[in-house]
C-alpha cells in the first residue's frame, strides 16, 4: 500500500522523535554508569562515606544540569535516567557480598539515605539545566 506524502512525513517525524528519545536515555544511562564507577576509582582512600557521597551528589547534579541544558525536553527526567544504575548496583552489592559478622545499622542507613539523595539532586540539576536553556533561548528570541 502506498502512503500519501503527509503520512510518510508524519511517520518519519515520529520515528525521528522516538530515536532521539532513545538516544537521550541511553546517553543518560551510560553517563550514570560512568559517574558511578569513575569516582569510586578516583577516591579509593576516602576518609569517610560522607565525603564520597557528597562528591557523588555534586557530580550527579552537575551531570543533570548538563543533560538538562543539552536536551531541555528531558528536564527533571534526566536525573531519573542518570540514577537508573544505582538500584541495580545496591542490589548487586547485597546479593554478591558476604554477610557481615556485625551489622552497623547507623552506617548502613546513612549510606542508603545518601544513595537515595542522589536521585533528587540529579533531577533538580536536570530541571535547572532545562530551565536555564529555556530562559536563554527565550531571551535570544526576544532580542532584536
Amino acid at each position: 500500500m502506498i502512503m500519501p506524502a503527509a503520512q510518510e512525513s508524519f511517520q518519519s517525524r515520529r520515528w525521528q522523535f522516538i530515536r532521539r528519545r532513545v538516544i537521550q536515555r541511553l546517553v543518560a544511562i551510560v553517563v550514570g554508569i560512568l559517574l558511578l564507577l569513575v569516582p569510586a576509582f578516583l577516591f579509593e582512600e576516602a576518609e569517610s562515606a560522607f565525603i564520597y557521597f557528597s562528591i557523588q551528589i555534586a557530580i550527579y547534579s552537575l551531570a543533570g544540569v548538563i543533560l538538562g541544558f543539552t536536551w531541555p525536553d528531558m528536564g527533571w527526567r534526566s536525573g531519573v535516567w542518570l540514577y537508573t544504575i544505582w538500584p541495580f548496583f545496591v542490589l548487586g552489592i547485597f546479593a554478591l557480598s558476604d554477610r557481615p559478622p556485625v551489622i552497623r545499622w547507623k552506617e548502613e542507613l546513612i549510606s542508603l539515605i545518601a544513595i537515595l539523595l542522589i536521585l533528587p539532586a540529579a533531577s533538580a540539576g536536570g530541571w535547572f539545566g532545562a530551565a536555564l536553556r529555556t530562559r536563554i533561548s527565550r531571551n535570544r528570541t526576544l532580542e532584536p
